[in-house]
């Protein structure tokens, strides 16, 4: 080889190899840049920085510095979305600079680098900075590239999304609208793009407190991301917390917080735990558990947001005004007055005011002062946010409107009538949304006119209590009339709210708020009847008592019944069965992993996304029955159910009166009914909730000579200034609040030594029952009887062990009542029982969940000897426990109250022979939310239920006499009062305290219940029979012999 080849050769290799080699890490740097592109798009954002970040060292070893700005740039949007915002920085200075270099090519980075600037200052709260870069890379774009529609739209919609920002809503308008025609939203980071479109749209509309249309532009913003991403992309964490914003303004408060979850769900599952973005989802989990009185809930929620906001932002940053402000609220005192103090320090300081933002400040600034009776800074704070919503949204806006109805509420506590009903007025008459705005036009058809329902049923509320207040003053009767017609124009608007909310827990918190229009209609009409009386005075007060009651299990049952009547589709039928079952099993299992000591946040929020996924299935056949069987929709919507006073008295007997209980803010009224009469009694009743705990206290305690005092006590405030209008020896009683833990059959009649024996209880004068409504009584409960049952008892009892010699799973009553062994006291219980009733008996691994399940729908009387655990904060995790059994899938040997709502229960009598089964939570318009509630949601007619723990060694003796008494055909009611008698007379010193006896009570229809009869009572029978029969043998031997002498004489 010569020296000329060499050279080219060596040549050659110098430079082809660098070359070939360095063609290869560009072709790598490309790779790396299109992957973390992709990455990056799909929501991947710290597998896109690694890839990212790759891509730039190798275009830097390479020297390929023109490629660097566009990765640069994704780089940055990667940071971003991980709030790292001193690399996004960085990234977008690099970016400019690289670009630069070669400017003409790199026009297209260089806008997008300061558009990316825009988006720091924007995060950073720095509105006109953020506005100046977007107009400058608009600037860019259009004298460059103003032919490329994607990149144009999305200057367009930046420019739109600041806007809104700055509250500058026509411009924001403008700007969207020439985003969403120059977009062609065909390729999928079109289809984004024109979903983000949507979503600020939304937002728009959101802060003009448009709610219905913000909600359309979110859920369409949802409908076109979903042909692109996958549903556990981290984009949709955004939208599920939007989504969950607008139902908890509509007051859909249990599909908000599934919203939220759903939202966590996805953004822990993508982004880790802690992540920022899941700060403003925690704060408006905090804002629902404020809304819906869970004050530790709340606080914890807004506490989350405030540490990781912390973390990421400084304490006077725009966004530390949401958990400062929230905590305010929650707080509603002194301490609440500081921390909103800090919020509004924040508002100020910013170069571009939030007036929304303040005018909400000195709204929760006017609500404490209001409650602290500092009325002069409540009215300051109140006139405040009012001005800046009249300039912001004008008078016609709900904003405005909810303002107004603040200051009347102001005037009205500071006896300022004339001012607060001109500003009552001005809320009613801008709330309407044509020209004639005209107070008088509030009727069901044309509520649709209406900007927002829910303030006009606060504001016709405002209304009527100035005008009882304004009567009470003057005591002119045309103002208390004026109260009274108020009163009925917001029932009148509480059906079409009612209408909106479909889950259980939203209608329970609805019931809760009307409950205050219900008592000032009641107060205002008692008050008329001492104006002009007349025999039919008491009916309408009666009338709005039962309106307020059990409002939610009334539904149910009405519900169920019309669905018996329309023709609806099995199929349907069966599917929102099937989905009302996996929502209660979802409950159950999210409820086991947060009473973990470390539970798994990430199972926790998968599960409740599922639970989301499966709740909207469950709504939209809802829908479908609704819109495809009208015939059921009309009846839901118009049948009415409330009871009247005549109807009443044709179902009570002449020997029984009910009384029912409603309980305002002042005073207890006493609706007291017969057969032919009715009264009303008023009853100042001063600390009842105190004396009720301390009676119980006493009871569970055994203190002998406090439960006389309480219990005497209570009776002279209660019973003695009613009890001339009873009649008859039976009472059906229907408590409102606290008195549903009262147990009124232990009230003392008489001055008591202290001899425990001599108790002149309530019991041995009147038979006691307990209803939730007289309406839900005799209206909804027929005591009709159930073709198809069996009539004989399914019985259940807890064991953890096992003393029964059986190899059968289980046993029939008639084998147990033949067992010699030592049985622990539930099975004492049955066994005591069997000797009356025939039936199935499941004990120990046969006592579990899914056997009840599978069987307690073929029986007319159900006996469940278990362990109740009740949850006083939440009542649907209150549970019923089968025996220590292993759980299966699906079943975990705990019956949630949660779990009873999607069962089908027809039997006519249940027996929850375990401890609290009739205790529980009380909400103002539902009742008590007990374990035994929750069996009348599943549809049972009568319940037996305790009150506190239940004895094992006197229960299986009161279950026997109650038992003994039903068989001969007592009424349930009269049947537990002899049980008790009965109980009493055999008891000893230590027995006959009445925490061993008096737990017990009926619940709901009292009729006497059918069944087999012990074979003991069938061999009982024959053997009298046999008696009777014998007997008449002999009878007719001894005359037929007479006769025979006779004859045989006269011969």
């Amino acid at each position: 080889m010569n020296t000329l080849t060499r050279i080219v050769l060596v040549l050659f290799v110098t430079l082809y190899f660098p070359m070939l080699f360095s063609q290869e890490e560009k072709q790598t740097a490309y790779q790396f840049f299109r992957q973390g592109e992709e990455q990056f798009f799909y929501g991947k954002f710290k597998e896109a920085t690694r890839s990212l970040e790759k891509a730039v060292m190798i275009y830097k070893d390479t020297k390929q510095f023109s490629e660097l700005p566009k990765v640069y740039n994704v780089l940055a949007k990667s940071y971003l979305e991980n709030y790292q915002l001193d690399k996004v920085q960085f990234c977008v200075e690099k970016a400019l600079l690289y670009s630069r270099i070669k400017s003409k090519e790199n026009k297209r980075e260089e806008a997008n680098a300061i558009e990316h600037q825009g988006t720091v200052f924007l995060f950073r709260r720095k509105l006109g900075a953020a506005l100046k870069k977007y107009e400058e890379a608009l600037m860019i774009r259009e004298k460059n590239m103003s032919d490329d529609k994607e990149v144009m739209a999305v200057s367009y919609y930046r420019l739109g999304k600041v806007y809104v920002e700055l509250g500058k809503y026509e411009q924001a308008k403008a700007y969207l609208e020439k985003a969403f025609i120059t977009n062609e939203g065909k390729t999928p980071t079109q289809k984004i793009l024109q979903a983000n479109i949507h979503e600020v749209i939304g937002q728009l509309h959101y802060n003009k407190r448009e709610f219905d249309k913000a909600l359309t532009f979110f859920e369409k913003t949802f409908e076109i991301a979903k042909e692109v991403y996958e549903k556990e992309n981290p984009y949709f964490g955004r939208l599920y917390n939007e989504l969950g914003v607008i139902y908890s303004i509509k007051e859909d408060f249990n599909a908000s917080l599934d919203y939220y979850k759903k939202g966590l769900s996805v953004s822990i599952s993508q982004l880790g735990v802690d992540h920022p973005e899941q700060m403003m989802i925690h704060f408006n989990m905090g804002t629902v558990y404020l809304k819906q009185h869970q004050k530790y809930k709340a606080i914890f929620h807004t506490e989350k947001a405030l540490a990781m906001g912390l973390k990421v932002f400084r304490p006077d940053h725009e966004n530390m005004f949401y958990p400062f402000s929230q905590l305010g609220q929650i707080y509603g005192d002194e301490k609440g007055i500081e921390y909103i103090e800090k919020a509004l320090a924040i508002c100020h300081k910013s170069t571009h005011k939030n007036f929304l933002r303040i005018s909400y400040l000195h709204e929760y600034l006017a609500e404490i002062y209001m409650s602290l009776n500092n009325n002069t800074a409540a009215l300051k704070n109140a006139q405040k946010t009012l001005d800046l919503r009249l300039r912001m949204f004008g008078e016609q806006n709900p904003n405005t409107i909810k303002s107004y109805n603040l200051v009347s509420k102001i005037y009205a506590k500071c006896t300022d009538y004339k001012n607060a009903l001109l500003y009552n007025r001005k809320a009613i008459g801008h709330n309407y949304e044509t020209d004639k705005q005209s107070e008088t036009k509030t009727t069901e058809s044309s509520l649709g006119n209406y900007l927002d329902t829910d303030l006009l049923l606060e504001t016709m509320e405002i209304r009527s209590d100035v005008f009882l207040r304004k009567y009470k003053s003057t005591r002119n009767k045309e103002d208390l009339e004026e109260a009274i017609l108020f009163c009925e124009k917001a029932i009148a608007v509480i059906p079409q709210i009612e209408q909106r909310k479909r889950n259980y827990d939203d209608r329970i918190k609805f019931s809760e708020i009307v409950k205050s229009i219900y008592a000032r209609s009641i107060e205002a009409n008692l008050l008329l009847t001492k104006e002009q009386v007349s025999e039919t005075s008491y009916h309408t007060p009666f009338y709005y008592s039962e309106k307020s009651k059990a409002t939610v299990l009334r539904a149910i049952a009405k519900r169920e019944t019309i669905k018996k009547t329309v023709a609806i589709d099995f199929t349907l039928l069966n599917t929102e069965k099937t989905l009302n079952i996996q929502i209660a099993r979802l409950n159950s299992q999210i409820l086991k992993e947060t009473t973990k000591e470390r539970r798994d946040s990430v199972k926790l929020y998968k599960l409740e996304g599922e639970l989301l996924d499966v709740s909207l299935r469950r709504d939209s056949v809802a829908k479908e029955i609704e819109t495809y069987y009208p015939a059921y929709y009309k009846k839901n919507k118009s049948r009415e159910d409330i009871i009247t006073v005549s109807e009443v008295q044709n179902k009570l007997e002449a020997h029984t009166t009910l009384v029912e209980f409603f309980r305002s803010d002042a005073v207890l009224y006493v609706f007291i009914i017969t057969n032919t009469t009715i009264e009303v009694r008023e009853l100042a009743v001063p600390l009842l909730d105190k004396h009720i705990e301390e009676l119980n206290n006493s009871i569970t305690a055994k203190n002998h000579h406090q439960f006389i005092k309480k219990s005497r006590q209570l009776y002279r405030q209660l019973i003695a200034p009613i009890k001339d209008a009873f009649v008859g020896d039976r009472l059906v009683l229907i408590p409102d609040e606290s008195l549903w833990h009262l147990p009124f059959d232990l009230l003392l009649t008489r001055e008591e030594k202290n001899e425990a024996g001599k108790l002149s209880y309530l019991l041995f004068e009147y038979a006691i029952s307990y209803a939730n409504s007289a309406s839900l009584l005799y209206k909804n409960n027929t005591g009709a009887k159930n073709d198809g049952l069996l009539d004989e008892c399914l019985a259940f009892s807890y064991t953890s062990t096992d003393t029964i010699d059986s190899k059968e799973e289980v046993l029939s009553l008639r084998k147990l009542r033949d067992e010699k062994a030592d049985l622990p006291g539930t099975r004492k219980e049955i066994k005591a029982i069997s000797n009356i009733v025939n039936g199935k008996y499941y004990y120990h691994k046969s006592a579990n969940e899914v056997n009840f399940k599978k069987v307690v729908n073929n029986y007319k009387l159900v006996h469940l000897a278990l362990h109740g655990e009740i949850d006083h904060i939440n009542p649907k995790n209150s549970k019923i426990l089968f025996s220590d059994t292993e759980a299966t899938t699906f079943e975990d040997n705990k019956l949630f109250s949660h779990e009873l709502y999607a069962l089908d229960i027809p039997a006519e009598l249940v027996v929850l022979s375990a401890c609290n089964t009739g205790a529980g939570k009380i909400n103002k318009g539902e009742g008590i939310l007990s374990v035994g509630n929750a069996f009348q949601y599943a549809g049972v007619k009568s319940l037996l239920l305790s009150k506190w723990e239940i004895s094992d060694q006197t229960t299986p003796e009161v279950m026997a006499l109650f038992y003994e008494n039903l068989q001969q055909g007592m009424n349930k009611d009269k049947a537990l009062q002899q049980a008790k008698v009965d109980f009493l007379k055999a008891s000893d010193v230590f027995t006959e305290a009445p925490f061993y006896w008096g737990s017990f009570y009926v619940l709901g229809n009292t009729d006497a219940i059918s069944f087999f009869q012990s074979d003991i009572y069938e061999k009982e029978w024959l053997f009298a029979w046999l008696l009777i029969f014998s007997g008449l043998g002999i009878l007719f031997y001894w005359r037929k012999s007479r006769i025979h002498k006779k004859d045989s004489g006269t011969k």
